[in-house]
């Protein structure tokens, strides 16, 4: 422990280091490891990604919490040619900067680089040696980069950062930067069919419009949803070199500023309401039916089924002993909710009819079951669902729903709920960009 004093040692087996770091070790030098807490030994020649500790004290107990930096230099003595006058450079000083990189033996670690600042007499340019193991104008090494990407794949951001022993803002310069790289080569002209959904970024009313193609592929995210933001995905596209006189469908949810966006923004598109939103219009009908009549039964004194919920949610061929018990339930003590399920199911019935035609013969033969029941949260819906009827009944003559987009939809919640929410809505966007727009990444 000859130099046990500053925690430095110096290897005998530099090229190891080297390999690791993917430096080549003509050009590079390894100089030593410094350890704010032990010391840290050679790197084990036959299994090169696992780092021996060589200690002969117990000094080492919380060596995790300490902080390891790695020294590497480029070689002295090296001819650097000019690339403008192609005449040898002079050194005119040494530069030695700090990196952060991947942790070893899950400390944080960082990379010490020192590089000549070459100057050439003939033409007078001025530069530094450029070290490849560094991602250019950032303060981070391609390895940091790489591993932070794998994590992020499966993790949060907070998650990522506690793993690589850095800070947050680390983790997000390195997804922006990504994503911005990913998205710069990015073709979409064979777009052909748009999703288009929202999503809410945080409590509140800060809204994120996220749009996928035919491919179940995520092609941009816009902040806001109403018609502004359908303009800012077409203005998207078309930089992207998608034609968008030659978008075929749209399919959104019954948004009017997405209704009135589309006919501005893809005039040959056919717009079709989607049916998952349908579906989710009508179970929301039946659950505030619900909530009504179970008030009013206990103010009244009278007992009233409790625990129909999902029950009432589900859809009946889902039922299994004990909801089918509740439903019988349901239908001796609470005479409305009875009826608001049986015409949700009603409902759902519509879209397995063969064609078009029958389709509308059927609805309206819901839309008058539900204005005769007089059960107001029914009437409501179906005066809303009627009024867009044409949007709706096209979805017989294409075939498209939603369940890409609302497939994607979960995808982002799920990305959202990680992280507790995103106080900045490009970074969400970027996330989603990062696990879902089939962007080439390049490291």
């Amino acid at each position: 422990m000859g130099e046990a004093d500053d925690n430095t040692i110096l290897s005998s087996d530099g090229e190891g280091i080297l390999r690791i770091m993917r430096l080549d070790a003509k050009r590079w030098e390894f100089k030593g490891i410094r350890v704010d807490e032990g010391d840290l030994g050679l790197f084990d020649d036959g299994d090169p990604d696992r780092c021996v500790l060589e200690t002969g004290t117990d000094g080492l107990k919380n060596v995790d919490r300490g902080s390891v930096v790695i020294h590497i230099s480029c070689r002295h003595g090296l001819r650097h040619e000019c690339e403008f006058c192609g005449k040898a450079m002079g050194v005119n000083k040494w530069v030695e900067t700090e990196y952060h990189s991947s942790p070893v033996k899950g400390m944080r670690t960082s990379v010490r680089i020192s590089v000549p600042q070459m100057i050439c007499k003939g033409c007078g340019t001025c530069r530094k040696v450029r070290c490849p193991l560094i991602v250019e104008n950032h303060t981070y090494t391609k390895l940091l980069k790489l591993d932070v990407l794998e994590r992020l794949a499966d993790n949060n951001v907070k998650d990522t950062a506690e793993a690589c022993r850095i800070g947050t803002w680390i983790v997000y310069d390195i997804l922006t930067d990504t994503v911005l790289d990913g998205i710069a080569s990015q073709d979409l002209s064979g777009v052909r069919t748009l999703f288009i959904d929202e999503i809410q970024s945080t409590r509140g009313q800060n809204y994120v419009t996220m749009a996928a193609d035919q491919d179940h592929r995520m092609v941009c995210g816009v902040k806001g949803h109403d018609i502004r933001s359908v303009h800012d995905v077409k203005d998207w596209l078309a930089s992207k070199g998608c034609d968008v006189s030659k978008i075929e469908y749209v399919s959104a949810d019954m948004s009017p500023a997405y209704k009135t966006g589309v006919a501005e923004c893809f005039p040959n598109a056919k717009l079709i309401i989607d049916v998952f939103h349908l579906d989710k219009m009508v179970n929301e009908a039946a659950d505030k039916t619900r909530k009504r009549t179970n008030r009013e039964l206990k103010a009244a004194g009278i007992d009233y089924p409790k625990g129909v919920k999902y029950t009432i949610l589900y859809r009946r061929k889902n039922h299994d002993d004990k909801h089918r018990a509740r439903m019988e339930q349901v239908k001796l003590y609470n005479r409305e909710l009875a009826v608001a399920f049986d015409l949700k199911e009603e409902f759902f019935e519509l879209f397995s009819c063969p064609d078009k035609k029958k389709a509308r013969s059927a609805f309206f033969s819901w839309y008058n079951r539900c204005r005769g029941s007089h059960i107001p949260e029914m009437v409501d819906v179906s005066r809303r669902l009627i009024r867009r009827l044409n949007d709706i009944l096209r979805y017989f003559d294409h075939r498209i729903t939603n369940a890409v987009s609302e497939g994607m939809n979960s995808v982002y919640k799920r990305i959202k709920a990680a992280a507790y929410g995103y106080r900045n809505e490009d970074n969400l966007i970027h996330m989603c960009l990062f696990r879902k727009g089939d962007l080439t990444v390049r490291i």
